[in-house]
């Protein structure tokens, strides 16, 4: 079942939402945010984020956490740089691809697994699985493994997939909702600033192309659940 409330929303949806938004108002946004002094640009961030570290992971010392890992853009030191300049290309290379960078987050989660560096979200139960993945075309998002029995021929068309992105190893997966989700509250904050800042309230507002993507969503998956009973009369 598609998310018909706007707290139901999956990171998915605000992501397309938002793409919208910045199609329509990444102009007004830019030329506030850019023409505000530092101080006040740290301010927005730190209440955007309030966790979010002074320094990159790779300028600090010390073990990195997992959201260190996950988010390795994310630091004062590297969104606050060239004026705020970099949060502004942040912003909009997330928001402008087609995909809304989301191969490019499995590459990146993926690469990590491999190196052995991504955490595990699975509290080790997926470790006792073999090859544990998911489909993301799966509504359900179900949980998949082999097994013994699984013969040779599977195995390798499995991994094959899995190399390609077409199934998704599961805790790559985990990982892979949790980063998208963060960085779709993060931008959602944001323009939530913009918002309530500027006197030229932009229109239409985020929460109403969310609605909007939301409805048509629904409208979609009626049509398909009408199709499907249709074809089974």
């Amino acid at each position: 079942m598609t998310p018909t409330t706007v707290d139901d929303a999956t990171p998915e949806d605000k992501l397309s939402a938002l793409q919208q938004w910045w199609q329509r108002h990444c102009k007004s946004f830019s030329e506030w945010y850019l023409s505000i002094d530092y101080i006040h640009q740290k301010e927005i961030i730190l209440s955007v984020c309030p966790d979010i570290p002074e320094m990159s992971s790779f300028s600090r010392e010390g073990v990195a956490k997992p959201t260190d890992v996950l988010l390795p853009e994310f630091s004062l030191e590297g969104l606050l740089n060239s004026n705020g300049r970099l949060l502004i290309l942040f912003l909009t290379r997330r928001l402008t691809p087609l995909d809304l960078c989301w191969r490019e987050d499995v590459k990146l989660l993926d690469d990590l697994r491999a190196r052995h560096i991504l955490p595990s979200f699975s509290r080790g139960e997926l470790s006792r699985l073999d090859t544990p993945f998911v489909d993301p075309l799966d509504p359900e998002e179900n949980i998949r493994s082999l097994c013994d029995s699984t013969s040779s021929e599977k195995r390798e068309s499995i991994l094959e997939l899995l190399q390609t992105y077409r199934i998704i190893h599961a805790e790559v997966w985990l990982a892979l909702k949790l980063r998208r989700g963060s960085i779709a509250a993060f931008i959602e904050k944001l323009v939530d600033c913009h918002q309530k800042e500027v006197q030229k309230k932009p229109s239409p507002t985020y929460l109403a192309l969310l609605q909007g993507e939301l409805a048509q969503q629904e409208t979609l998956y009626c049509k398909q659940s009408v199709s499907s009973s249709l074809e089974n009369v």
